[in-house]
């Protein structure tokens, strides 16, 4: 298995989440998260928002959408 680095994991993450990638990609993306304390960080907020988005909707693309948009502003608070 092949840890991801830090942008690998980030534009998986989303698809992680949403249970749309292969299970190489998700053991990458958990083994990078496992050992990168900025990236865990940012997988559980993006979490929480998908949470949060996903009980709120009753639109699975209205949810999708939303949730893009606030990844992406968060994303480029920095």
């Amino acid at each position: 298995m092949t840890n991801f680095n830090c942008e690998q994991t980030q534009t998986r993450v989303f698809d992680f989440l949403s249970n749309e990638i292969d299970e190489q990609s998700k053991q990458g993306v958990l083994g990078h998260i496992a050992s990168c304390p900025k990236c865990e960080l940012e997988y559980e907020i993006e979490r929480k928002i998908s949470r949060a988005v996903s009980s709120s909707s009753s639109d699975p693309d209205s949810a999708v959408r939303f949730f893009t948009q606030v990844s992406d502003r968060l994303r480029n608070e920095d």
